[in-house]
């Protein structure tokens, strides 16, 4: 299943319900937090400049400054802690919650399209990567924008042919970062899928380790599992191949933006254009610029991540609802009277009833009887509403 990204931002939002809140309160400590470094970066120069005289001010002034930034990015990250821990289980709950209850009100076909194992999966790891993208990465996501805007904006402020030299690292990036997204969702894909397969296996295991052990099974599903998590491992060692030679073609785009405002500086220095302040301020801004990509390298896999929890979050939500009408209470015995039904689990499967009628009467005892594959449980569960005909004209007598 496939997904496009307008469809994925609808659904997104539509998730976030009761999420809000925290994502809301990380994006403006993540803002503060960006403003308060740009200011550090602005003491800092002022007060290099203060000591060595090319600036007019107090030194004890400055210094205040400093220290009074640096407890102010203190106590940011300590309500960016609290928040986490007062709204994090929270915000995992209201999605898990939601989930759970249309999973549990959906229609039940009695032949379920995928395994326990792997729905638990689902609402356990994929709701806690979705809620996790939600309220910590994309406002992360504001924040790294935030910053390189701001940086760039400084940096072209103080110097505009060495702000527009760095940004051209850019172009670079973005070619790279479309084939890292493409090869990143395919590996991750296959990654979730054999998680979930790993986990079904252990479910069906243990739950039914004395058929297991009575039919001498035991080595069959051992080795099963073993294949499966080689499998894994496999699908594991590639993306870790495949991050590490990405991540180190962008630490030599980075490394080399670092030498290039490094050399620029110290030519500037040289020829008296600059100070040492702005020199220190340079290095410190083309950090906030090329951070911003660093943090590209980290959210892109948690972004794919969640695309792919996304896709498997949305076939659950996908499956179609009970009807819940209101109950009928019934005072007394009620029959039940079948008429001409039809019956096959599939669309293009083989009938399991065909046309077929009976009365069972209040009070009677009927005995059901048939071989296997006949259609003696597919029966039962049509009388408790638990499948849906295909064609149906039943009543239920009352009296």
């Amino acid at each position: 299943m496939t997904i496009s990204i307008r469809d994925l931002i609808r659904w997104l939002w539509r998730s976030s319900r009761g999420l809000r809140l925290q994502a809301l309160l990380n994006a403006l400590i993540g803002i503060l937090s960006v403003t308060l470094d740009f200011a550090f970066i602005y003491a800092t120069k002022w007060t290099i400049d203060i000591a060595t005289n090319k600036a007019a001010g107090s030194l004890r002034v400055a210094a205040y400054a400093l220290v009074a930034i640096m407890v102010s990015k203190i106590m940011l990250g300590f309500a960016r802690k609290w928040v986490s821990a007062l709204l994090g289980v929270r915000s995992l709950n209201i999605l898990q919650q939601r989930l759970f209850s249309h999973l549990l009100k959906s229609e039940w076909n009695g032949q379920e399209d995928r395994h326990s194992g792997d729905t638990l999966n689902r609402i356990e790891q994929d709701v806690r990567d979705l809620t996790s993208c939600i309220t910590e990465t994309f406002p992360a996501l504001l924040e790294v924008s935030y910053r390189f805007v701001g940086a760039f904006l400084y940096l072209f402020h103080m110097d505009g042919r060495l702000a527009c030299l760095i940004i051209c690292i850019m172009p670079c990036f973005l070619i790279l970062s479309k084939v890292y997204v493409r090869k990143m969702r395919t590996i991750t894909r296959d990654i979730r899928s054999t998680e979930s397969k790993v986990q079904s296996i252990l479910q069906e295991s243990i739950q039914h380790r004395a058929i297991l052990k009575t039919l001498e099974r035991t080595g069959t599903m051992i080795e099963k599992l073993e294949q499966t998590q080689t499998t894994l491992r496999k699908h594991v060692r590639h993306r870790a191949v495949f991050s590490s030679s990405s991540s180190t073609l962008l630490s030599i785009g980075f490394g080399t933006g670092y030498l290039v405002t490094f050399l620029w500086g110290v030519n500037s220095l040289q020829a008296g254009t600059i100070t040492y302040g702005m020199m220190i301020s340079f290095i410190q801004l083309v950090g906030q610029i090329q951070g911003p990509f660093r943090d590209m390298t980290r959210f892109i896999p948690v972004l794919i991540s969640t695309l792919t929890a996304s896709e498997r979050l949305l076939e659950l939500e996908e499956m179609p609802l009970e009807d819940d009408s209101d109950p009928v209470a019934f005072k007394e015995g009620a029959g039940v009277r079948l008429v001409d039904v039809s019956f096959k689990y599939k669309e293009n499967g083989r009938p399991i009833l065909s046309h077929f009628s009976c009365d069972f009467p209040k009070g009677s005892i009927t005995a059901i009887l048939g071989e296997t594959g006949a259609g003696k449980t597919t029966l039962i569960r049509l009388i408790l509403a638990l499948l849906k005909p295909f064609s149906k004209e039943y009543s239920i007598q009352t009296n």
